[in-house]
């Protein structure tokens, strides 16, 4: 007679283990893991491009579905045995009372005998019969699994997201690199011009200064020739014992003797170095090299174009609203609505950067505005009326454009903000001058005189110090 553990043993085999009942057409994965066809067809349409079995977790990337006729065929004759598990089987009877769990705890949320729900521990709690239980718990599990499926959505699309901008930083990356490969190449190509420059005038110099040096040297060298010959003839004269012989042509010897010879050229044989080395040359050749890199800019603010209430220092480098106007009367070329002073040079080319000092200030406006532009505009500044600025507000930056002002996200308030102008690639920059983390870059072109603009709003939006030109190296 079969005993309860071999009775147990055979449930368990022809159990499938998502719908916990008899196996009904049941087919074999890749794995060798059984279930019913429409338990494990059901549980992969909610899955994503791979397949895994629910038991051991493999995953396959193709649908296979073997079906089993052996295994049916034995779940066939369980069935028609009429056995039922019996204790020892925690699926379907209670360890401790050896009853068919019949109820459903909503308290404890579990499967319970009738003798236990008499139990103290249930008292007061409320069951429901297992059958109604599964209905329930099938419709939440149902329910949970819709919601792990958006989640599921939602993480996807997080990952596209993140993986895009990833590719678009990679991509940003590798064209910053080569636009700093070509900025240093540029000058280097501008240096080494230079260099072979300089060094074809001191050849050419050099040449100039050995040329005649050389031809009398050849001169020279004749010439030794020509009085070792005389040296001869004078020894052959020498070694005649006659008188007569001796004397024969002496005049014409004697002649020969005292010719004058080749002289040093009296050309200058040194080098002028002063003609190529000069402080004054350096400062050309650095002069034409900041057509390539940004200069830095020393700027003083023009009070013709100050409005009414700002305060300037005595240098020009430092502006404060005064809070009342002192002068009444209509300037066109000033501000007459804005807090606005302009610097006393403007940009029509080339790459320039200025310092400006923040401080603990926590309003401002700052960026540069075209030279016909309306100063006496009352309405936000935006680029389409020649203002390319960036806006402080409460302590944090925002870029103005005609869609509205956006907070720029920043690690932290800068103390001094560099701006960075190049004319001719119609970009504006700004930086955290003390780190120099980028923080916002406008990009548009540019065809008229650009001003530096400088704005520090007034005393009621928490302004205490003066918005200052850093014209030192360090502020």
């Amino acid at each position: 007679m079969a005993t309860n553990h071999h009775v147990n043993r055979l449930f368990s085999e022809v159990t499938c283990s998502i719908c916990l009942d008899f196996f009904q057409e049941p087919v074999a994965l890749e794995c060798e893991h059984n279930f019913c066809r429409l338990c494990i067809s059901r549980t992969w349409e909610q899955g994503g491009a791979f397949y895994s079995c629910p038991e051991c977790r493999e995953e396959f990337h193709e649908k296979k579905l073997k079906p089993n006729r052996m295994l049916a065929n034995i779940v066939e004759g369980v069935r028609e045995l009429n056995l039922q598990p019996r204790q020892g089987h925690p699926t379907f009877y209670c360890q401790q009372h050896d009853e068919r769990r019949k109820l459903f705890c909503q308290d404890c949320q579990a499967a319970i005998c009738v003798v236990c729900s008499c139990a103290k521990e249930h008292q007061g709690h409320s069951f429901i019969p297992v059958e109604e239980a599964a209905v329930l718990y099938k419709e939440k599990l149902g329910q949970a699994v819709n919601f792990l499926q958006s989640q599921k959505e939602k993480a996807c699309q997080s990952q596209s997201q993140e993986e895009a901008q990833i590719c678009k930083l990679q991509e940003q990356g590798k064209l910053l690199k080569e636009q700093v490969e070509a900025d240093l190449f540029a000058i280097y190509q501008f240096l080494d011009e230079k260099k072979q420059e300089l060094q074809s005038k001191v050849e050419q110099q050099v040449c100039q200064i050995i040329e005649p040096l050389q031809e009398n040297v050849q001169k020279i060298h004749r010439e030794m020739s020509s009085i070792d010959q005389i040296i001869l003839d004078v020894q052959l004269q020498l070694s005649f014992k006659e008188p007569l012989e001796l004397l024969q042509d002496i005049k014409l010897l004697l002649d020969r003797c005292r010719q004058e010879h080749v002289k040093p050229v009296n050309e200058p044989t040194e080098l002028r170095t002063n003609s190529v080395i000069t402080p004054f040359r350096y400062v050309k050749i650095w002069d034409k090299l900041k057509a390539l890199v940004p200069a830095r800019e020393f700027l003083k603010l023009d009070p013709k174009t100050a409005h009414p209430r700002l305060i300037l220092s005595e240098d020009l480098i430092s502006v404060i609203d005064g809070e009342k106007r002192r002068d009444s009367s209509f300037v066109p070329h000033r501000f007459n609505h804005w807090l606005c002073v302009l610097a006393n040079v403007g940009f029509l080319s080339g790459q320039h950067y200025w310092d400006i000092l923040l401080g603990n200030n926590t309003a401002c406006v700052i960026g540069v505005v075209s030279e016909i532009a309306d100063r006496a505009i009352t309405k936000q500044l935006t680029p389409q009326d020649g203002y390319w600025v960036i806006e402080m507000v409460n302590g944090n930056l925002v870029n103005v454009n005609e869609s509205g002002p956006k907070i720029l996200p920043l690690q932290r308030k800068p103390r001094i903000i560099r701006v960075y102008l190049n004319y001719e690639k119609g970009q504006l920059s700004f930086y955290d001058a003390e780190d120099l983390c980028p923080i916002y870059t406008i990009q548009d072109k540019f065809t008229v005189k650009l001003y530096p603009l400088f704005n520090p709003h007034n005393h009621k939006e928490g302004n205490s110090e003066p918005l200052s030109i850093c014209n030192e190296m360090e502020c």
